[in-house]
């Protein structure tokens, strides 16, 4: 059985009340039978967040549509501190083209497909921010229910988080003498782990569950962040936590 954190629905044209927005599993909606499609709608899911998206402002714990999860590309991408941040491209072929502030995935997308590029280290840096806040907004609305699940009630297990953290595949090490160490595993409650070795700590939140690769084994969608305890350093990744068994381990895969 798979968790409840994703669910198809549809969204059927001329219905008034809940958006037009109905749940695909054979109920009645304002006396339209939803058990199939019907003509001139459009199938979409409900996605849930544990916590609140992190890359964007404003974006709460809660569930939302399909639709509503794409339109986030228009939201400005924010920093750590919620500043909000922007990445410089430059044009193409004119050398003398002033360069473009992007500051939402929409416009970067669209800058991007036209040739426009990061010139500069800074940049550079900058556009691998925005590649994995654009890449989550991405993998949210493209993700679907999956038929399989390893995870009780989409949720990672105390165990699961422990052998992510034991094969060293998430988390920094404060140096090179504690980087052989398993991290120790903190519950923080709401799907929030922290793994802490030596004097660095990574606090790794789950977001969602669903199938987010299309092979219909759930997966948990996490957003990890790494820091020493003092210092301004920080590392920030977005990943997929699977298993493809029932005793399986859990495996970390980040995402590019």
């Amino acid at each position: 059985m798979t968790g409840g954190w994703i669910r198809t629905i549809v969204a059927i044209s001329g219905i008034a009340g809940a958006g037009g927005v109905a749940l695909l599993n054979g109920a009645q909606t304002e006396g339209v039978s939803v058990s199939a499609t019907p003509a001139g709608s459009q199938q979409q899911h409900e996605l849930c967040l544990r916590a609140a998206l992190p890359f964007f402002d404003g974006v709460g714990p809660g569930c939302y549509t399909t639709d509503e999860i794409r339109a986030f590309a228009d939201l400005p991408v924010v920093g750590s501190g919620g500043e909000e941040t922007t990445v410089m491209l430059s044009h193409p072929t004119d050398a003398d083209a002033a360069p473009y502030d992007c500051a939402t995935c929409r416009v970067y997308r669209e800058m991007r497909y036209e040739g426009w590029y990061a010139l500069t280290s800074r940049d550079m840096r900058r556009e691998a921010y925005f590649v994995r806040a654009c890449r989550l907004i991405e993998m949210l609305g493209d993700a679907r229910p999956a038929e399989i699940s390893y995870f009780g009630d989409g949720e990672a297990s105390f165990d699961d988080i422990e052998s992510v953290a034991a094969m060293a595949m998430i988390g920094v090490a404060a140096d090179a003498s504690d980087a052989s160490a398993a991290p120790e595993v903190i519950a923080g409650g709401d799907g929030e782990w922290r793994l802490v070795r030596g004097d660095a700590t990574t606090v790794l939140q789950e977001l969602s569950a669903a199938d987010f690769d299309g092979d219909s084994i759930e997966d948990i969608l996490v957003f990890a962040a790494s820091a020493p305890v003092e210092g301004t350093a920080r590392a920030v990744a977005v990943g997929l936590l699977r298993k493809i068994a029932a005793d399986g381990e859990a495996l970390f895969s980040p995402i590019p």
